[in-house]
């Protein structure tokens, strides 16, 4: 039985054996032969699934997640996928529904096993009370930025599992052994990364987007300020100057952000308030080395460990 899933995540291209395999498109679809992601959740599949799965993504590890193109072929791709997974919390609501209808997969749609949406197994942090234009780029059903919690990840990697034997009863075994590898080998991750980033907790730092809010809980850190104060939208000078007096008056270390930002402007920035900047791998693939989630939260945990050392 071949079986075609979809794990929106990164634009990868995976081909599975010539048996019959599933499917998967990480956050946009892993069609019959190929598909696309977000990556992270593209790499999962790839941990759970093995080489039962072909495993396609459609958003690049570094591409900002919400403004992806929705194009004709990716849900040329979708239509021929079994599952997709996506990471939710309307993360991706500016393209994917316009492909899962351009698909004409009934697979895939919501209420189907095919359709597997990540963020309903989460806690979501700083659901708003009340939302309106005004406040820029806010989420209704909170922050939508969990895959950057490594913690997350052997309970997704459980809901995974769980879906892909649903889906090809035939594999459960080899679901179940992958699975517990990996939820193995992620604990002795966790316990090192938690151990290397001991002194982060308590640290206040500044966060340049509001995507850090789930590590910050992970870690012990907190996340005092933004310099984008209102997600999606530029900062205001206003802003930036009450926000770099306050840096000098509290004397916060650290600003963070991802590869997504240009650095010229946070450097700018933490040069003038007098503090350190760190600049995160946003998702897997957003720069060269991080190849799959390991080496991913490896250099993020790096990255963090060798601030502190020099401050």
């Amino acid at each position: 039985m071949e079986i075609k899933i979809i794990a929106l995540l990164a634009l990868l291209l995976l081909q599975g054996p010539a048996y019959g395999e599933l499917k998967i498109v990480a956050k946009v679809w892993a069609g019959p032969l190929a598909a696309r992601t977000l990556a992270e959740l593209g790499a999962l599949v790839e941990e759970v699934g093995g080489d039962r799965v072909s495993v396609s993504t459609l958003a690049r590890g570094d591409e900002d997640p919400h403004a992806i193109a929705a194009k004709p072929s990716h849900s040329r791709r979708m239509s021929r996928a079994d599952l997709l997974v996506y990471n939710g919390l309307e993360l991706e609501i500016g393209w994917l529904p316009l492909l899962i209808e351009g698909a004409r997969n009934p697979r895939i749609l919501e209420d189907n096993p095919g359709h597997l949406n990540l963020a309903e197994i989460i806690e979501p942090l700083e659901v708003p009370i009340h939302v309106d234009r005004n406040q820029g780029d806010v989420h209704p059903d909170g922050n939508p930025h969990y895959t950057v919690d490594p913690g997350l990840y052997p309970d997704l990697a459980r809901a995974l599992s769980e879906r892909l034997t649903l889906l090809d009863p035939e594999g459960k075994s080899h679901y179940a052994e992958r699975l517990a590898a990996f939820t193995s080998r992620w604990q002795t991750h966790m316990e090192d990364w938690q151990r290397r980033l001991e002194r982060m907790a308590g640290l206040n730092v500044v966060a340049y987007h509001s995507q850090w809010a789930y590590s910050a809980k992970r870690f012990g850190f907190k996340i005092v300020d933004h310099v984008e104060n209102q997600p999606g939208i530029p900062p205001s000078p206003r802003h930036i100057k009450a926000l770099q007096k306050r840096i000098e008056r509290e004397e916060i270390p650290l600003l963070i952000y991802s590869d997504l930002i240009h650095p010229e402007t946070p450097e700018r920035f933490a040069k003038r308030a007098g503090c350190k900047t760190v600049m995160l791998p946003q998702a897997v693939g957003s720069r060269k080395g991080v190849d799959d989630l390991t080496t991913w939260f490896e250099l993020w945990v790096s990255l963090l460990e060798d601030a502190m050392k020099e401050g």
